[in-house]
């Protein structure tokens, strides 16, 4: 922990897993914490109590105010308890990290003069009044590791989050980097989960969990955060934040998607889609093998998460759209009909019954990811292989080499991709259609991680022109999605008087995918003209 009372940025590299209750004893008893001890275990009792307006302006900001009473066990009775005021934000760039500021008080309200250095400073309006809205209470048991030249602390946190009447109970393992390499976190991490697979990692505070619990909300799903370089940084520490953006995005939907939203599995799925753009994007860099390694379990991951989102999309846009367009289409008092042009809701209506049935089966099946070990390990895998030294293997780059001296050789390989599926655009199949726009969309998230070190005006321009031909693409892609999905009902189904509906369905899809085929070549066209800012 970092003592602030300046402008300084202090931050916390921190890895939490949460455990289920059985498997809690597992891991304490496991000999990996007993490897690199430092001096005995200690024992802490910590109750913390988080504070906020009434209008929740720490919250809005994304900050977390706490103050936090610690004892330890053996001198609980005999000494007096320490009392530490906390003002945490959110991520400092890294997979996991934070920023954090901290003070012994003795008072028992915050002192808000303390926020005056911090990012907090200006945020709260003259006169706030702050209110405690959560507290958790915990038996905490702390060790400190060395660990290939690191020092450690490891948390087994077990107690209560109350929100007034409402509790949760908590079950963790936080590892704090504290000196040395970050790469012998994440092994620890990674050989404690291979132990205990059960464990998840997860990028949720107990602060969020906290206001999930006060507020009564369901956890909100949570856009990528953007990425400026320094036009000095290096390439190594530029695929580092990279990877971690896409890991903190993948990871802040977590909690959102194991419930079920359908827009934090949306979510999830972009940030497997943003990692592998940033494989790609960093291919002719990187060490082939573990990048090989990591971009199949992405896609995999992938995969599951798309075939839930593709019934998602099915269900609450495709079907109340086509019931709609068909119904303006059929005369006025038509009864439903597969005569092209004229059914009307009667037929997709009769379709949502095994549609749903099909989406919840891909969503038990994403629910069972997630609750699996795979998410993880991959995670942990990934971030601390970017964290590796050597991470960047391709021939001619250089330690320290500057990221802005690489672009070129990162981006034009992408764009190379992009020409050559586009060429005789007239002629080419859905599928190829399908991989152009994959390819497009590559460059698009190439070119926006490295949009800082590129020319602004430019960059703006050749990003908008790349929106605006994957719209295009994106509209194709949805009806060949939709005739897809209406066969695999047709083929799931096996009821004869579903069939109409499905051959209604197909049709309208087959009119758009016709109708956005019309408009590809002139948007193709404008895209060829526009100059790559690289």
């Amino acid at each position: 922990m970092t003592e602030a009372s300046s402008t300084d940025n202090p931050t916390e590299l921190e890895i939490k897993l949460v455990l289920p209750d059985a498997a809690f004893g597992t891991l304490v008893a496991s000999p990996l914490l007993a490897a690199g001890a430092s001096g005995p275990p200690r024992t802490q009792r910590l109750v913390a109590t988080y504070y906020d307006t009434p209008e929740h302006h720490l919250l809005r900001a994304g900050m977390a105010l706490r103050l936090r009473v610690r004892s330890n066990g053996a001198r609980r009775r005999s000494a007096p308890a320490e009392q530490i005021q906390t003002l945490k934000t959110q991520s400092d760039g890294s997979a996991f990290g934070r920023g954090e500021w901290e003070w012994p008080v003795s008072g028992d309200a915050p002192d808000l003069s303390l926020l005056r250095d911090t990012p907090a400073a200006g945020l709260l309006p003259e006169g706030a009044t702050l209110a405690p809205v959560f507290r958790t209470e915990v038996e905490r048991e702390v060790r400190r590791l060395q660990l290939d030249g690191a020092m450690v602390e490891l948390a087994l946190d077990r107690g209560v989050l109350r929100a007034g009447e409402q509790a949760e109970l908590l079950r963790e393992v936080e590892m704090e980097l504290e000196s040395g390499s970050a790469t012998a976190l994440y092994r620890l991490a990674a050989a404690l989960h291979a132990e205990v697979p059960a464990a998840v990692m997860t990028g949720e505070s107990k602060a969020a969990r906290g206001w999930r619990l006060a507020l009564g909300h369901p956890a909100k799903p949570v856009k990528a955060d953007d990425l400026a370089f320094d036009e000095a940084v290096s390439a190594e520490a530029g695929f580092r934040a990279v990877v971690a953006s896409g890991l903190r995005h993948l990871l802040a939907n977590l909690p959102a998607a194991r419930a079920g939203e359908v827009e934090g599995i949306h979510q999830m799925r972009v940030a497997i889609r943003r990692l592998r753009a940033a494989l790609r994007l960093f291919r002719p860099v990187l060490a082939p093998e573990a990048e090989r390694g990591f971009e199949a379990e992405l896609r995999r991951l992938g995969q599951v998460l798309g075939a839930a989102r593709d019934w998602d999309v099915f269900c609450t846009e495709t079907l109340p759209e086509a019931a709609a367009q068909l119904e303006e289409a059929a005369p006025a008092g038509a009864a439903p009909t597969t005569e092209a042009g004229a059914p009307g809701q009667g037929w997709i209506a009769m379709l949502r019954v095994p549609a749903e049935r099909e989406r919840a089966a891909a969503q038990e099946a994403v629910a069972a990811e997630l609750a699996g070990p795979a998410l993880t390990a991959l995670s942990l895998g990934l971030a601390g292989w970017a964290e590796e030294g050597a991470v960047l293997a391709g021939p001619g780059v250089e330690p320290g080499e500057p990221l802005r001296d690489l672009v070129p050789d990162l981006l034009e390989p992408l764009e190379r991709v992009v020409m050559r599926r586009g060429k005789r655009i007239r002629r080419r199949s859905i599928e190829d259609l399908h991989r152009l726009r994959k390819a497009l969309k590559r460059l698009r998230y190439g070119v926006e991680f490295l949009e800082s070190l590129l020319p602004a005006k430019r960059t703006k321009h050749y990003l908008s022109g790349c929106r605006d031909i994957q719209e295009g693409l994106g509209h194709l892609n949805d009806a060949a999605s939709a005739i897809e999905t209406s066969r695999k009902l047709t083929a799931a189904a096996g009821h004869a008087e579903l069939m109409p509906a499905l051959a209604a369905l197909e049709g309208w899809a087959v009119r758009r995918r016709d109708e956005a085929l019309k408009g590809l070549p002139g948007e193709w066209k404008s895209f060829r003209k526009l100059r790559a800012p690289f």
